[in-house]
């Protein structure tokens, strides 16, 4: 790594946009992303800001070299081998003959199915009617409780949180196996 790069564990987000860049400007980090989520009294997770962040400016496409360009972004020939990838792999899954080997795998292309694509919009309208749902039955009572929302809203959608780290188990179980 060259003196002076950034390591993923040392960069934040922010809510700015790519253009704000020109507002961006590097700080020092006043200590390290945890991996673990904090929590509270009562042991359940909680935001927290860290005081100093370290912003990387990141160019604007409009302002990189074209040698810049191409070693970041895909080309519209790579790009399109990589939809001619997935979508074979989508025609094996879809037929019941998927294998997963080097050149093919269905990991993230669960959703692309029409089964897949039915049961997350099934899950999203059922959270999103679920919340609404919670807002009115507050509306017409006269009382605001975002914290009741938000239960709402994460009960109806842990099945999906379950899954995902279900699969998360998955995914980190196959790369300790090829290690």
């Amino acid at each position: 790594m060259p003196a002076g790069a950034i390591t993923y564990d040392e960069v934040l987000y922010t809510g700015l946009d790519r253009h704000d860049s020109a507002l961006i400007e590097k700080t020092e980090l006043a200590k390290p992303i945890t991996p673990q989520p904090p929590t509270g009294a009562d042991g359940k997770s909680k935001v927290q800001f860290a005081s100093k962040v370290r912003l990387v400016r990141i160019e604007h496409i409009n302002e990189m070299i074209h040698e810049q360009v191409s070693e970041i972004w895909y080309s519209s020939a790579e790009f399109m081998e990589i939809r001619t990838k997935n979508d074979r792999c989508l025609e094996l899954l879809t037929t019941g003959k998927a294998v997963e080997d080097e050149d093919h795998t269905m990991r993230g292309l669960e959703c692309r199915t029409q089964a897949g694509y039915e049961r997350r919009r099934r899950n999203k309208r059922n959270a999103l009617y679920a919340v609404l749902d919670e807002q009115e039955r507050q509306r017409k009572s006269g009382t605001l409780d975002p914290e009741v929302i938000a239960g709402v809203y994460l009960l109806e959608s842990e099945h999906c949180t379950e899954d995902a780290l279900e699969q998360g188990i998955v995914d980190e179980e196959e790369v300790f196996d090829e290690c």
